[in-house]
């Protein structure tokens, strides 16, 4: 099963169309999770929601195959923690998906624990879909330099003191 989630705060069409588009092509289950979106508003499917409580969304994530993301500071802790395959395309500016770059950012400071889950645009998304060439964000401390260093780069993304 596939389970999207994009948070609410934006449309971020930009990734909802081509993986609602890839689910309904290749028959896939899914949970879409779609805040604003426009390209769903007008589709009644139970299995999309704008909203979910945080039982419906642990739920989903607990089911999921892939989690396709935004790139979350949440859903990135969730799928660390569950152990999921992850594809995070970051929300940015330049297409108003977003205030500002921050979720270009986060992925940019946690490089090394989002090795082979972040992808910039559609399709390398629904590339790495029809390989299925998909990471799990790694939690082993070997991938960083030292813990002081991840939790400044932390801190900063947090705060937004990039």
């Amino acid at each position: 099963m596939v389970f999207l989630t994009v948070g609410t705060q934006f449309s971020f069409d930009r990734l909802v169309a081509p993986v609602y588009d890839w689910c309904k092509r290749n028959n896939s289950e899914y949970i879409f999770q779609v805040g604003a979106s426009l390209y769903l508003k007008d589709v009644e499917d139970y299995r999309i929601v704008k909203n979910m409580s945080s039982e419906s969304y642990y739920n989903a994530f607990s089911k999921a195959r892939v989690v396709i993301s935004h790139a979350g500071m949440g859903t990135i802790l969730s799928a660390i923690e569950y152990e999921k395959p992850l594809l995070i395309m970051p929300r940015e500016f330049r297409y108003k998906e977003h205030r500002n770059d921050h979720q270009v950012d986060t992925i940019r400071h946690l490089s090394a624990l989002l090795e082979g889950c972040v992808v910039r645009d559609p399709n390398q998304l629904i590339e790495k879909l029809e390989l299925g060439n998909l990471s799990v964000p790694t939690k082993r401390k070997e991938n960083f330099k030292n813990e002081k260093l991840l939790i400044q780069n932390l801190t900063r993304v947090i705060t937004g003191d990039s």
